[in-house]
């Protein structure tokens, strides 16, 4: 979102993270497909204009011609590898990284679709068609709202996760979204605090417990 910000002519407000991420909040939206949601947003730039005031402040974000990049903020999200992101690397933005936990690594372009197949292809077999219709998603960043007017241009997470396992070949998928993705995951980690003792150190082949980096 910092660099959209910039392009739009707002590179002195891409320096304030929180402003960043409400915008993002606000303005950013998930296309089904990015390339066919880009070319509906530059024929039909009215209905996908962008303009946010910031509350009890004098700052207004429009987008104007660059609105069409509201698509790349969701887009980012579950294909960081799109080809259209490359030139943004080009000019300095961070990639993605890679992380390794325990004996598994996980590859920061890796998009969202391949990386549930290859989480679920460690499973055995018997397991793997009911992991695939149990898939739940849980955090801010799948928090996608569709406005008016951009129903089946924009869609929310499920859908968007949905349509791109049937493209890699996987059928009978079941993708549901939490009540409230962006305070689920806080929930979920107060009850564990509360529940796990303090002294129950992490076991790799439980995958529970705590884990002490320092």
């Amino acid at each position: 979102m910092a660099e959209i910000l910039k392009d739009a002519g707002y590179g002195d407000l891409a320096k304030e993270e929180s402003l960043v991420r409400r915008v993002k909040e606000e303005l950013g939206l998930l296309p089904r497909d990015l390339d066919s949601a880009i070319d509906y947003a530059k024929a039909n730039p009215g209905k996908v204009h962008a303009r946010l005031k910031i509350p009890g402040t004098r700052i207004v974000v429009d987008l104007g011609e660059h609105s069409w990049t509201r698509f790349l903020v969701g887009e980012y999200v579950f294909d960081p590898n799109h080809e259209i992101f490359q030139s943004y690397f080009t000019r300095g933005m961070p990639k993605p990284s890679d992380i390794k936990i325990g004996d598994t690594f996980f590859y920061g372009m890796m998009d969202m679709a391949e990386a549930i197949i290859e989480s679920v292809e460690k499973c055995p077999i018997e397991l793997q068609p009911h992991l695939y219709s149990k898939i739940l998603l849980s955090g801010g960043n799948f928090s996608w709202k569709v406005p008016e007017g951009l129903k089946g241009v924009a869609v929310t997470s499920d859908l968007k996760l949905t349509s791109m396992l049937h493209e890699k070949g996987i059928e009978n998928v079941e993708v549901k979204i939490t009540e409230e993705p962006r305070f689920s995951v806080w929930r979920g980690c107060i009850v564990y605090g509360y529940a796990v003792p303090v002294d129950y150190e992490w076991n790799w082949n439980r995958m529970e417990g705590w884990l002490y980096l320092a």
